[in-house]
């Protein structure tokens, strides 16, 4: 009789992949959250929440990997990590567009990097789309909650302030 590897070991590449993204994203995540925490609080609790959450998510899946190797394989292959790594990528643009055009121009380029990219092809839906949920998320923080617009170098944002 052969002995065939279990896929779902803990040495398997499966495994080794599953805890290398891990360590990569929670290398990000604190990344984030040090870029987050050294803006104002007014004008970065979004980014905190979402900084620290992607921390603690990397960082409870790589603990996870090790505590329970054979469930953290889905069994799905490298086809799993893509969407992973490009949410990962789309965010790490994200931010740093944040301080160069401001919130809502970064904020719509990555809602139709978004959907450009999970819906592997162009639509002008996409862009109206994009538009919609920035011009929603600046009204609702910006504009009707009153938080603080975060820097940015051409800081086009204060030309859409109209209240």
């Amino acid at each position: 009789m052969i002995a065939v590897e279990n896929e779902t070991s803990a040495g398997s590449p499966l495994v080794t992949r599953d805890r290398l993204f891990s360590a990569i994203m929670l290398i990000a995540g604190v990344f984030l959250v040090g870029e987050a925490f050294s803006y104002s609080y007014n004008s970065s609790i979004f980014l905190r929440v979402m900084a620290v959450s992607l921390a603690l998510g990397a960082a409870v899946r790589l603990l996870l990997s090790f505590l329970r190797p054979s469930s953290s394989a889905s069994g799905a292959g490298a086809d799993s990590v893509a969407p992973a790594a490009t949410v990962l990528i789309l965010l790490l643009g994200y931010v740093a567009l944040i301080g160069v055009v401001g919130f809502f121009l970064s904020t719509a380029i990555f809602c139709l990097a978004a959907l450009v990219g999970f819906g592997r092809r162009f639509s002008l839906s996409y862009v109206l789309i994009s538009l919609g949920i920035a011009a929603f998320i600046f009204a609702l923080f910006f504009a009707a909650l009153g938080v603080a617009l975060p820097d940015s170098t051409l800081d086009l944002d204060r030309h859409l302030m109209i209240f």
